[in-house]
């Protein structure tokens, strides 16, 4: 299964998918993500729930998609904030660690940086609307 980029992610989002694909290697071990966690057999099958919300992301976890060479994962796009949410407080961790690779690392750099540029431009108009 390839990688997720940037353009994969931010084409569900403009396509409005109800699914889009993260990378594992987001995944912060020993966390409750927030958000729940989807696999998609293949593309056009309907996502399958695979972890809630509530329960952490493991070693075990990790492990068994790795051997089953699953690189991205998918988020329901209404969890998208929980997501954005949890890069955020992440990213220290996720830039630090040696296990992904320098191009996961700037792809999601990039991902939070623009979420937070939406951020600021999405409250700048709405002060300029009132």
């Amino acid at each position: 299964m390839p990688t997720q980029t940037i353009e994969d992610f931010l084409g569900a989002l403009k396509d409005g998918r109800d699914y889009i694909p993260i990378q594992v290697s987001s995944l912060r071990l020993d966390t409750v993500t927030d958000f729940d966690l989807y696999l998609q057999a293949s593309p056009g099958e309907p996502a399958v729930l695979y972890a809630e919300r509530t329960i952490p992301f493991t070693e075990e976890s990790r492990k068994r998609l790795e051997e089953n060479r699953i690189l991205n994962l998918f988020i329901s796009s209404q969890q998208l904030p929980e997501y954005r949410s949890y890069i955020e407080k992440n990213m220290q961790n996720i830039l630090t660690d040696v296990s992904v690779r320098i191009k996961d690392k700037s792809q999601l750099l990039h991902l939070t940086a623009q979420s937070v540029v939406q951020d600021v431009l999405s409250a700048t108009d709405l002060k300029e609307g009132d």
